[in-house]
C-alpha cells in the first residue's frame, strides 16, 4: 500500500476525525511507500492541490508515521504552482529530518 499522509490530514480536517488516532491503527506492515504533498485551504475546506509545500501538521503526522512504521520509501509530489528544483529538493530533504533516529525507533 501507499499510504498519503497528507490526503489522511485534508479528510482528517474535512471530516473532523483524529489523523493521529487514524495513522495508529494503519496496518503498517502493508505500507511500502508514504505519500507526502501540500494542500490548499479554503475558508471551509481544504483541497488536495499538490502545489503548496508540506505544512507543518503534515510533517507532524509523517514523522508520527515513521516512528509508527519505521521508514518508509517516500514520495514528495509538487503538481502545479511547481517552483524552482532547489525549492522542491529542499522540501524532500526535509522527510529525512523528520524520520526519526535509530534510538528512537528502539523505544
Amino acid at each position: 500500500l501507499l499510504l498519503d499522509v497528507n490526503n489522511v490530514f485534508v479528510c482528517a480536517a474535512n471530516h473532523g476525525f483524529d489523523a493521529e488516532a487514524y495513522l495508529r491503527r494503519v496496518p503498517w506492515d502493508h505500507v511500502v511507500y508514504v505519500h507526502l504533498a501540500g494542500h490548499t485551504v479554503h475558508p471551509t475546506h481544504r483541497l488536495d492541490t499538490h502545489d503548496q509545500p508540506v505544512c507543518r501538521e503534515v510533517w507532524q503526522l509523517y514523522r508520527l508515521a515513521n516512528e509508527l512504521a519505521g521508514a518508509r520509501s517516500t514520495v514528495l509530489e509538487w503538481d502545479a504552482n511547481i517552483p524552482s528544483f532547489a525549492r522542491v529538493h529542499g522540501e524532500a530533504k526535509k522527510a529525512l529530518r523528520h524520520r526519526p533516529r535509530p534510538a528512537e525507533l528502539s523505544r
